[in-house]
């Protein structure tokens, strides 16, 4: 199992950190004017326990409830319209389940795999999953707003989540329930189950250079969103703890599609110096790489070592078959969805699952000679 220390991570959120407290609101009742950030600081408690206290969440224990309430009367705090929504439905019914744009994505096995786990836990408790799957023309959080306004969903689950996330700034900002898959850079009060992508990235390259590959490269996402970035993190500090060169001409960021990974690939292996090895994103992105080795005559394998990651079915049938990591998506789902139904803070916790790496034959000793 592969594990990575939190402090090789740098900067991570901490959600449920103390915050000093905001100034006490004067006589005039100003306290109408503030959000529940503010509202929360000011109680000492966090955005989503006064969120469930003011909606009438029974989780929520009797005295803190009292405490909440009576202190929004006391100060004049009126909550937002999506609050107020909330706290005449009293219980959760449908969670939305915020899908990545991309139709390759959508439709990934590993993605419906997270889903399954998710809905499992719902079903249990007589909820119900909608899942978001917005258009790549579409203002995202628009369409997050629109769904709280209109009270289309009771709570969300955000996937991909960028380094920072003005998603999470919003729906904290109105103090709608919700978790991500994914965490961000920001110091944001929020929930969260997290794939380990930085040990993903730190073992593909650390299987590599023990094969003796000393120019290996990264065929990665875009670097906004954070599984990436902590893929990159991980590739980096691999190869700098094996005195590899870092070069900023072997790392690539490519959208998920055949096209734009096959376009990068294609620039890495036409190089004259061309890597010796390349650490993909995703399984996808390696099938796009075996695609151009072949059509350049390279083998996959003796010439070109390749780890992709979240092992889809079709990846241990390819020629050779594919190294990969993974991860039990199937519990990262359920996962989500027990954060979401946490009862009372003393639940609260988010969870990191680790990833694996599952060595196949498209992984072979280097045999050339290394710089």
């Amino acid at each position: 199992m592969v594990e990575a220390p939190a402090d090789r991570h740098g900067p991570r959120a901490t959600p449920w950190a103390a915050r000093p407290a905001a100034p006490a609101p004067d006589a005039a009742g100003s306290a109408a004017a503030m959000n529940i950030t503010e509202f929360a600081r000011h109680l000492g408690l966090s955005i989503s326990t006064v969120s469930r206290a003011l909606n009438g969440y029974e989780d929520v224990k009797p005295e803190t409830r009292e405490l909440v309430l009576r202190s929004a009367e006391r100060l004049g705090y009126v909550p937002n319209a999506a609050s107020r929504r909330l706290r005449r439905k009293k219980r959760l019914e449908t969670v939305g389940f915020v899908a990545p744009r991309h139709d390759r994505e959508f439709l990934s096995p590993v993605l419906l795999e997270t889903l399954t786990g998710l809905d499992t836990v719902l079903e249990e408790r007589g909820l119900n999953l909608n899942v978001l799957s917005l258009h790549a023309e579409e203002d995202e959080l628009k369409s997050i707003k629109s769904q709280v306004v209109s009270g289309a969903v009771d709570a969300l689950i955000l996937s991909r989540t960028r380094r920072f996330d003005p998603r999470v700034s919003y729906l904290n900002s109105v103090g709608f329930p919700f978790v991500t898959f994914g965490c961000t850079e920001t110091d944001e009060d929020y929930r969260y189950v997290e794939i380990d992508h930085y040990c993903a990235g730190e073992a593909s390259v650390r299987h590599l250079t023990d094969l003796g590959h000393r120019r290996i490269a990264l065929l990665n996402g875009p670097e906004e969103f954070m599984l990436h970035h902590r893929r990159r993190q991980g590739y980096e500090a691999a190869m700098t703890a094996a005195g590899c060169p870092l070069d900023a001409d072997l790392v690539r960021h490519s959208d998920p599609s055949p096209q734009a990974s096959r376009a990068a690939a294609r620039q890495l292996l036409c190089r004259d110096d061309r890597p010796s090895a390349i650490v993909c994103a995703s399984d996808h992105m390696a099938h796009g790489v075996y695609a151009v080795a072949a059509e350049l005559g390279i083998r996959v394998g003796p010439g070109l070592s390749i780890i992709g990651c979240d092992d889809i079915s079709s990846s241990d049938v390819l020629t050779p078959p594919l190294t990969t990591a993974t991860a039990d998506r199937y519990r990262a789902g359920k996962a989500l969805a027990e954060l979401l139904l946490a009862e009372g803070d003393s639940a609260l916790r988010n969870t990191r699952l680790d990833m694996t790496l599952v060595v196949r034959k498209s992984t072979a000793p280097f045999k050339g000679t290394s710089p």
